[in-house]
């Protein structure tokens, strides 16, 4: 039997069971073994910002950070290269501190995901994640 699934068809497999998604409750057939979500609910992690560019929902994270660190006292300076070692730097009681900001979601079991590699250590002093659906900015070590 050929099953519709996601523009194509396949057949079902033994190892393609069907399964009821954690979050909709709607029936799925799922690809790997351990699939707790639909293609839908799974894809709802990322950005709300589908219509914009990377390079513009980054921009627009880079100052939704840039508004919060001046509502907290620092002065903020904000790269003008986007090969910069770092996105923002930020001066308070003479100390300057390096941000690289991200764009992050957070996972239905509440982790967050941010896309940050551990090639990227030493290149930045904090870590900024954007999570947009929320409107929430975690910073990592917290300032």
């Amino acid at each position: 039997m050929k099953t519709k699934g996601r523009g194509y068809y396949y057949k079902e497999h033994p190892f393609r069971e069907k399964r009821t998604c954690e979050k909709c409750k709607k029936i799925y057939i799922a690809k790997m073994n351990n699939a707790k979500y639909c293609i839908n609910c799974k894809g709802e992690k990322r950005t709300p910002f589908k219509h914009l560019s990377t390079g513009q929902v980054g921009a627009m994270t880079e100052l939704m950070v840039c508004v919060d660190l001046i509502k907290r006292g620092y002065e903020v300076f904000r790269a003008v290269s986007p090969a910069s070692s770092c996105d923002i730097a930020i001066l308070k009681n003479n100390q300057l501190l390096r941000i690289e900001v991200k764009t992050g979601y957070r996972y239905l079991n509440g982790a967050i995901g941010s896309g940050y590699g551990e090639n990227q250590k030493g290149r930045f002093d904090i870590l900024a994640i954007v999570i947009h659906k929320t409107n929430e900015i975690i910073y990592q070590p917290n300032i």
